[in-house]
């Protein structure tokens, strides 16, 4: 009686163990799972299925060269990368001759840590780079202030 009672004490002990092992399992494969599926996923990027002529056919969205904000029309009726440098270096040309005129300002480039690059590419949104560019021109900045406190309020007249 003694032997098949440590048996039935055996199996017992073998059964809370294994039922202890796979709850742990659980436990712990369960957030396992959802972490790599939420990886997986964002590392595919978003996909949308399309019905064609030729059957179905994944579109990978972290490819597309837009950006969704802005419909394609828009995107081409805008200046030129080149166009937009020139019409933005213009722009800050004037803003610097008319504080220079009026409030006798000097200029200097601001120091960049991107040298003479002013086009960077843009971010689709959807994991991947567009192939628009976003334009960002040199600063620059005035190496004198005013000197008084009226010269401090005055304000530059509207450029015409």
């Amino acid at each position: 009686m003694e032997t098949s009672e440590r048996t039935r004490w055996s199996r017992r002990r073998r059964l809370l163990l294994g039922t202890v092992i796979v709850a742990a399992g659980v436990v712990v494969a369960v957030p396992v799972v959802a972490v790599t599926s939420m990886l997986s996923d964002s590392v595919r990027g978003v996909v949308t299925v399309v019905d064609t002529a030729d059957g179905q056919r994944e579109v990978h969205w972290k490819d597309y060269p837009g950006v969704p904000e802005l419909e394609p029309e828009q995107i081409l009726a805008n200046p030129s990368l080149e166009d937009g440098e020139r019409v933005g270096r213009q722009m800050m040309r004037e803003v610097e001759e008319t504080l220079t005129a009026q409030l006798g300002f000097s200029w200097d480039l601001t120091p960049t840590p991107n040298g003479d690059d002013v086009a960077f590419p843009a971010q689709n949104y959807y994991g991947g780079t567009s192939m628009l560019s976003t334009l960002n021109v040199n600063s620059r900045q005035s190496t004198t202030v005013p000197r008084t406190w009226a010269d401090k309020h005055a304000r530059p007249r509207p450029h015409r």
